[in-house]
This record gives structure tokens, sequence and C-alpha cells, in this order.
């Protein structure tokens, strides 16, 4: 593994909430996070080429959509009830699921689609695609009940892969890779391996995942096409990433390292899977990125992610 130099630059966020997720939108970036007091989301817009803050919002989760411009999912609480309602800010029910600490509802952007996945819906393990141009539920699929997935999307559908502390059945080796196409009625297993999948990644036509098997035996693997053509690009990756984007033709993951001191950026060749480390930045915990996929993005020929309190840049 080669390293590289790169600049880092630092932003302290606000105080008042926790923020998970980073994205593009527009020419800033868009923060999205809980408040730390009542049923509320809170969102920050940042300019990334000065690093500086430029307002704060607070209010309803399912208000993202009048910020970011596009179709976006939230949960609303019945405290009455154990069925929770996930309602996309367009106002339409996608499905009730049964909320417990296993059951959290799940979600990823494809091409021109919205994917929703719970394990606990009314009607069973279920994915539901969403048109982002309509705003309207174009398929429901029953799917194998699978806990605390990992979720990419791309041309070619909706993958899953479990997470750590997911899957088929928490703990148990080999796992499955699931793929559902779009416009079909059932999820295929397109791999099976390891216990779970560090983080999964979809661009194009082709899907990436960092496998684990064990306790550290970790491995890179590349899913091509409709069908999920598997290759084996690393039998024992040097990096031990938590989430990754793609941006500029290159992959760029983050993870933290075992001592939970550092922080550290790594490129991966997306054809070969040889891996640069890019940048190391100190940090105070074993979970940046606010413990989600979404805490990491690429825009301006930069990456981004969340350490909260703090958003780091880094140009390569």
């Amino acid at each position: 593994m080669r390293a590289l130099a790169a600049l880092v630059a630092s932003l302290w966020l606000p105080a008042g909430g926790t923020f998970y997720s980073v994205r593009p939108a527009g020419g800033a970036l868009l923060l999205s996070g809980f408040a730390d007091r009542g049923p509320t989301c809170i969102w920050a817009t940042v300019d990334p080429r000065r690093m500086r803050l430029l307002r704060t919002h607070r209010g309803s989760c399912a208000s993202e959509a009048k910020l970011s411009g596009r179709v976006s999912p939230s949960v609303v609480y019945d405290p009455h009830s154990p069925w929770q309602e996930v309602v996309l800010s367009n106002g339409r029910v996608v499905f009730r699921y049964e909320d417990a600490s296993d059951t959290k509802p799940e979600w990823a952007y494809g091409p021109g689609s919205l994917w929703i996945y719970d394990v606990w819906t009314r009607r069973g393990a279920e994915a539901v695609r969403v048109s982002t141009v309509t705003g309207r539920v174009v398929q429901r699929v029953r799917m194998p009940k699978m806990f605390r997935p990992l979720l990419a999307a791309d041309a070619d559908g909706l993958w899953l892969a479990p997470a750590t502390n997911g899957g088929l059945s928490t703990g148990a080796e080999p796992q499955p890779v699931l793929h559902v196409a779009a416009g079909s009625r059932s999820a295929v297993v397109v791999h099976r391996g390891g216990r779970a999948a560090l983080w999964i990644l979809a661009h194009g036509h082709s899907v990436w995942m960092e496998q684990i098997a064990g306790t550290s035996r970790r491995s890179l693997w590349r899913f091509d096409g409709p069908s999920g053509r598997p290759h084996l690009l690393v039998p024992h990756a040097g990096f031990f990433a938590a989430a990754a984007v793609w941006g500029g033709g290159s992959i760029w993951a983050a993870g933290a390292g075992l001592q939970c001191t550092r922080e550290h950026i790594f490129r991966i060749d997306p054809a070969s899977g040889r891996t640069t480390r890019v940048a190391t930045v100190a940090t105070g915990s074993c979970e940046p990125l606010g413990g989600e996929p979404q805490g990491i993005a690429f825009a301006g020929g930069a990456v981004y992610f969340l350490d909260p309190p703090w958003l780091h840049r880094i140009r390569p």
C-alpha cells in the first residue's frame, strides 16, 4: 500500500444535534442529523470551497426535500403503537414496520430510483422502489429476512449485504450478497462468503464490497453487470474501512485505526483494487462518520467526511 500527502481542512459543526450525513447539494454541502432535543432533525449548509458554515435549519425530519430538492423518506412515529410509518416527502406512505433496534428502515438512491428496505413490515421483509421523478412507488419485492443490511443502488437495481451486526443469521458464515433488479419479483443471491460486509458501493454497472470473515480476514470484491459476476480483487485487504464513496473515477474509503485515534482516507483503484492511503486525521471516536455510510461524500475533487462535531475535507 502506498501513502501520499494531502491537504486537510476541518470545520467545527454547530451544537444542538448530531450530524450523520453529508452530500453535495447544488454548489454547497448539505449536512443532516438529529436534534439533541425533541422529535426533530437538524441540517446545515456549508460552503465547500471556504469550509464555512452558511446556515443551519431545524424542523420536521420530513422537510429535507425542501432543502435538497429530492424525494426523501422519513419515519413518522406513533407513541401509541409499535407500528410506525415510513413516509415520503410528498406525503405518500411507503409501508408500516414494527419498530425495534434491529428493524430500522434502510434506503439508498440509484439512477432515477429511491430503494427502501425493512425486515419487519406488515408484509414481512420488503424492498420498495420509488421513482425520484414521479415520487410514486413503482415496485414492491418480498425479501429474505436480512437484519441490518448495508444497501447500495445502481443502474442494475438494489444490492444488499449484511453489516457486521446483522445478516440472515447474525455471526453465521457464509452470508449472502443479494440483488434485486428493477422490475423483478424476488431477490437473487450473487455471492456467498464471509460473515459480513464492512461497506458496499455501487456505481454504473459494478458493485464493490469489503468483506470480513472471522474476526479480521478482509478481502475486496467487485460484482459486475446485472448478474453480479464476482471478482476477487484483493484476497487480503490491507485496510479496514467503514464507508466508501465514488468520485473522480476512484473509490474513496474511510476507516478508523485499530486504536480509534486516527481516521484514514484511502483511494482505491476500481479495476485492480490497488489502494493508496491519502490522509490520516486525528479522531476521538471509534465511530466517526456518525456510524453511517452517508458520512462520506466526494465533491469538487475533494473528499468530505464527518467526525462529529467535525467535518473534514481531504484534498489529494
